[in-house]
């Protein structure tokens, strides 16, 4: 199954540009290059946690620090989830090329796609050529997607964990007046 949910699976779905790879979800909006961080101080017991955590060193924990706390800024229950769902999922980098998921509909460019994680339930494998040829923000993106994802209802769709991803990263979206209640 490609629908959200944490016993669900999916996957983060990477564009090929001239000079890297970038995550679709910030290529849709056009912040794939310069992705948004309201904070720009990594919180140290955020780092802290997910570092007891065991996730992948190459793992950016400092933007993701960032990013949580731009989140708690949005909606405290929010940033929690999201921060313990990054801890509870297991991320493992595989050499294997990953399998790609049927949640591409949405997904109408001309450059090439690949595969950058596969969430399988708790498991998400991340493709190590393709998740090393990103840079940190993009890597922190996918994390936040792979997160939004596990954390969905069966209802919600791939277009719309993609969607609220994007947003996570863009400007604007901080300016905006938020109520997810």
């Amino acid at each position: 199954a490609d629908k959200g949910g944490a016993s669900a699976g999916g996957g983060g779905t990477g564009v090929v540009i001239e000079d890297g790879i970038y995550l679709f979800d910030l290529i849709k909006t056009g912040a794939h290059k310069n992705p948004y961080f309201l904070n720009s101080d990594a919180d140290l017991s955020i780092v802290s946690h997910l570092q007891r955590s065991g996730l992948p060193e190459s793992m950016p924990l400092e933007l993701v620090s960032m990013k949580i706390k731009d989140l708690e800024k949005l909606d405290p229950v929010l940033a929690s989830a999201v921060l313990k769902t990054i801890s509870k999922l297991t991320w493992v980098e595989t050499e294997l090329e990953l399998l790609e998921t049927t949640d591409r509909s949405d997904i109408i460019v001309k450059n090439e796609l690949v595969q950058l994680a596969r969430r399988d339930g708790p498991v998400v494998s991340l493709q190590a050529r393709n998740w090393n040829a990103l840079n940190e923000s993009n890597k922190t993106a996918i994390i936040i997607h792979e997160a939004i994802a596990a954390l969905a209802s069966p209802e919600v769709s791939p277009e719309q964990v993609r969607s609220l991803c994007a947003d996570f990263f863009s400007r604007r979206f901080y300016t905006r007046d938020h109520a997810f209640i």
